[in-house]
């Protein structure tokens, strides 16, 4: 087609315009407010308000770093435009008046002078619900408002875009039906690849991820506050009378949950219209709630007409109310625009049910989508029918989700949960969990299994009716990973996730983080609370590990204000970590006051600027940074090393910069940059050099042993050493399990008997959440008790001596076992067994109950002379006595002894020093005689008997001493002090 000439353009451009014009003119004067109100249609400039608007500053390089800043009108959204192209996203929830803002633009560019909007020869607001398989956006253009206009061509109004100022509205992203296809038309317009010229603001819920890389400009509808709230009740509600005024602002402030859902100027105007006609209003708990009062007022306003046809359809419409369910829920799954052809409808519902709800206001027929083609001559003039707004799509579609989750498996529910995207259509969700506490329930299980982001549900929680302790699991799994806290968050949304974060405090659920991201007001503690900028309150919580607070960068913290988050932790009794990130604080901190956790850094508070990290010491008040500290132990570290070598005793001073080192690496793990880490890592590895040498000097008057080790953690083996000749002690020295030169920390037992041998149970205890090692000497067992800071073990907090009953003089304890009562992996396990030398008598104890029974094995063969004992489940109890070439096993039951078989040896000349049950088998450590002695770990399943590892010493050092195993690897210590792996599986 031959393009038009400058005069015909330019004549087309005027006509086009005017086309344009008029069908806006016609859209202006039809807003409702609500749906029910079909005899009101307001003018879009008496009913329109500015709602609050802010715009997204990015700070750093990355796009996603950055802060939300509020404008002070919609006239500062065309404010110091980029060069083109220029994209804009505008966010916004449902209700929040996107698609009205749009036709506000539109109104002051069509009716206004000298306004913001003048530079735009064209202002275009085009429904991407009614592009279906549109590829141009030009015949869009066409269709969507120039259809009846045969002289104006797609190509026509190509040309008219591409030689003017435009503005373009792409509006109700979220109902867009090619949003999944790749490459739509949508991004390729964002890509720049079509309108290159023209300014594009798209309206959908959140960020669509096909953008990602674009970097157009960000900005987000925030809702209604008190300002807006009151000027839309005086101007389009009350209309100037104050006493009606005061009367629904106290229905609003007497109805705290209301007031959080009426930030959403969807539901704060059905709110104030029908609070004007209805002059009781109940108490609401939740969207779901509030949203079954409002459609109740809807129908019982039609109702109350007394129409006899008003009557018969509503009761067909009762009828047909699942089956509309059902439809709106297929448009959801569908990922479709929920358009219908009209006789369609009326074919699935009846006639009388659509009729029903065209008078409620719900339904609406109108000719404005545009057909499923390219062509520019397929107008098929159909009628179709919509949801006055997609709320209303979600509200139906949910009484089928529900109905899911209530009747059908939890395959199909967590497939639908992934087929609607929550992100997308958030209110099919809350509204199902508001429905029923049941099928809430259900929801909330596979959201949480199905989405990494929590908020959605978040949300579902809030409106799930009951109790949360019905919903604690799902709770415990949002709770594992950072709750965020968010200064941009809704109402709704904070107010949810507090109600969230008290459930699972009060019921004794851990929550991993707190973190609130320029949300934190101040210390309230008339509340005992924190109060957030929204006003509302975080309550002290009990079960928080650590609290972080963002504010905006160099944003001023006081002391008083720094001294009452740290004395806020007073209330938490599992808290470990304060950080306040972005804040300038002063340098100085008063810490005559501060909790006795602070003082000894069970409590750890940080200040984070940048990269910099700074600790604040409890001794002097001073915020230390974490690097200088760093360098300044290296130092003393460099100074004292080239003094051990001269030297042959550094105790003191050795113990004094070890200590100062764990905790160092203990107070700062996770903290510390690569440079540092780096050189924590090889100061300890200089001074585990420097002391190595010092001790292979005093090993020979010290005469120290190797006694064994055992995991307490997947990366946290703990080894026993007896130096009782040289110190009259025992010392534990817990390594990382691939890299046994990295000591986390060493303690040192004092023990009484320096003669017996010391022996160890080869499998930690767990019970109080934390596992134990059992060791023990003479006549007294140590329970040794370490601190837990996360997953890691970082110190010793207590180590229990038990004396045993019934070893005589000269008698001594010969082997201790953990016994495992339950195959339950988060069962106490608190008993242990012990044998005596000389004895034929196993005795059981409680570590807290101290002794529960004694068990004579003497019927069952020699036992005298037992060097290892273990025991499952099952009261299967495995014995080796010195010089058996097997393992006995015995069965214990009601005070019964006898041999229920053995565990033989598969190669010969090797004897059975250790046996270890880890779960469903049994391990044997077996080492022969002989100045080349060889020895096997074999593992016994049933009938099933394999080796795990194997090897021949050269030499005595080369020997294991012992073997211990976490999950299905296992671990074998040798004399020389290392430790290799091998699998059980």
């Amino acid at each position: 087609m031959a393009a038009s000439t400058q005069p015909e353009l330019a004549e087309k451009k005027v006509k086009f315009i005017e086309v344009v014009k008029e069908v806006y003119r016609s859209r202006f004067n039809s807003v409702r407010p609500i749906p029910y109100l079909r005899d009101r249609n307001d003018h879009v400039n008496d009913i329109f308000i500015e709602s609050g608007i802010t715009v997204f500053n990015q700070t750093g390089a990355s796009s996603n770093r950055g802060v939300w800043r509020s404008l002070d009108t919609y006239e500062d959204i065309f404010a110091n435009a980029p060069t083109p192209p220029v994209r804009r996203i505008l966010q916004g929830d449902p209700g929040y008046g996107k698609s009205l803002l749009g036709l506000y633009l539109a109104y002051i560019w069509c009716e206004g002078e000298n306004t913001f909007l003048d530079n735009f020869d064209l202002v275009l607001i085009l429904r991407l619900s009614q592009f279906t398989k549109v590829s141009s956006i030009y015949k869009a253009a066409k269709k969507c408002l120039a259809r009846r206009e045969s002289d104006l061509t797609s190509d026509d109004i190509r040309q008219i875009i591409e030689s003017s100022s435009v503005l373009v509205i792409l509006d109700s992203y979220d109902e867009y039906p090619d949003v999944t296809t790749k490459n739509n038309l949508v991004t390729q317009i964002f890509k720049g690849e079509f309108l290159d010229r023209c300014e594009v603001n798209l309206t959908p819920r959140f960020y669509p991820k096909c953008l990602l890389g674009v970097n157009p400009i960000r900005l987000k509808l925030t809702g209604f506050d008190d300002k807006e709230r009151d000027d839309y009740l005086r101007r389009i509600v009350t209309e100037g009378n104050e006493g009606e005024f005061q009367r629904i602002k106290k229905c609003l402030s007497d109805n705290p949950a209301l007031a959080a859902l009426c930030q959403v100027p969807l539901f704060f105007a059905c709110f104030a219209h029908i609070t004007h006609e209805q002059k009781d209003l109940v108490v609401f708990s939740s969207v779901t709630n509030y949203f079954e009062y409002v459609m109740e007022c809807f129908h019982s306003h039609l109702r109350e007409k007394n129409d006899d046809i008003v009557m018969k359809i509503s009761a067909e419409f009762e009828g047909d109310k699942l089956e509309l369910s059902r439809l709106a829920y297929q448009k959801l799954r569908d990922n479709e625009t929920p358009v219908w052809d009209k006789a369609f409808l009326r074919q699935m519902l009846s006639s009388a049910s659509c009729e029903y709800l065209l008078r409620l206001g719900i339904l609406v027929e109108d000719e404005d989508s545009i057909p499923p083609t390219d062509q520019e001559d397929d107008d098929d003039g159909q009628v179709r029918s919509r949801f006055y707004h997609s709320i209303f799509c979600e509200w139906y579609a949910s009484f089928w989700l529900e109905f899911i989750a209530r009747t059908r498996s939890e395959e199909t529910l967590n497939t639908a949960v992934r087929e609607i995207d929550a992100r997308k259509h958030e209110y099919i969700y809350r509204f199902a969990c508001g429905h029923d506490p049941k099928a809430g329930e259900n929801i909330i299980e596979q959201l949480v299994k199905v989405y990494v982001d929590p908020s959605i549900s978040t949300l579902c929680i809030s409106e799930r009716p009951g109790d949360v302790s019905e919903v604690l699991e799902s709770i415990r799994k949002i709770c594992e990973t950072t709750v965020y806290i968010k200064d941009d968050d809704s109402k709704i949304m904070q107010m949810s996730t507090i109600k969230l974060l008290q459930g699972a405090s009060d019921n004794a659920v851990r929550i991993a983080e707190v973190y609130m991201e320029h949300s934190f007001q101040k210390v309230d503690d008339s509340k005992r609370g924190i109060r957030l900028n929204s006003g509302f309150v975080l309550p002290a919580l009990k079960t928080v590990q650590k609290l972080t607070i963002k504010t905006e960068e160099n944003a001023k913290m006081g002391t008083e204000e720094v001294q009452d988050v740290i004395r806020y932790s007073r209330h938490s009794e599992l808290l470990e970590e304060i950080k306040f990130e972005d804040c300038d604080i002063p340098e100085y901190t008063d810490v005559s006051s501060l909790p006795r956790e602070v003082e000894d850094y069970t409590i750890k508070v940080f200040q984070v600027r940048g990269d910099k990290v700074a600790y604040l010491n409890p001794e002097s008040g001073d915020w230390k940074n974490i690097s200088e500290e760093a360098a300044e132990i290296e130092r003393e570290v460099e100074a004292l090393t080239e003094k051990m070598k001269t030297s042959l005793d550094n105790t003191e001073e050795v113990s004094s910069i070890r200590d100062r080192l764990t905790r160092f690496r203990q107070r700062f793990s996770g903290r510390l940059d690569g440079e540092t880490q780096k050189s924590v890592e090889e100061n300890n590895k200089k001074l585990k050099a420097a002391e190595e040498n010092q001790i292979e000097r005093k090993q020979e008057a010290a005469k120290s042993v190797l006694v064994g080790s055992v995991m307490l953690h997947s990366d946290c083996l703990l080894k026993i050493t007896d130096e009782r000749q040289g110190n009259g002690s025992v010392v534990l020295v817990c390594v990382h399990t691939t890299d046994g030169s990295m000591e986390r920390w060493r303690h040192t037992v004092k023990v009484d008997d320096l003669t017996s041998p010391v022996v160890m149970a080869y499998r930690k205890m767990w019970f109080d959440m934390i596992d134990h090692a059992v060791v023990a000497a003479g006549k007294t067992v140590h329970i040794v008790r370490p601190h837990k800071t996360g997953s890691m073990y970082d110190y010793v907090k207590s180590v229990s001596p038990l004396e045993i009953e019934g070893v005589s003089d000269g008698s001594w304890i010969t082997a201790v076992s953990g016994s495992v009562r339950s195959d339950q992996p988060n069962q106490p396990q608190t008993e242990f067994l012990v044998a005596i030398s000389g004895s034929s008598v196993l005795r059981e104890y409680d570590v807290t109950r101290g002794h529960l029974r004694s068990i004579d094995i003497g019927k069952c063969g020699p036992s005298s002379g037992i060097r290892s004992v273990g025991c499952n489940y099952h009261n299967t109890i495995a014995i080796i006595n010195l010089g058996c070439d097997e393992v006995i096993l015995l069965s214990v039951d009601s005070g019964t002894v006898q041999q229920c078989g053995s565990l033989r040896i598969p190669s010969a000349g090797l004897l059975p020093v250790i046996v270890l049950r880890t779960g469903v088998e049994w391990l044997v450590l077996c080492i022969s005689d002989g100045e080349e002695r060889q020895w096997k770990v074999v593992r016994y399943n049933g009938e099933q008997v394999n080796v795990c590892d194997e090897g021949t010493a050269g030499t005595y050092r080369e020997v294991p001493v012992s073997i211990t195993h976490w999950g299905s690897t296992g671990y074998a210590t040798f004399v020389d002090n290392t430790t290799r792996s091998f699998s059980i599986a």
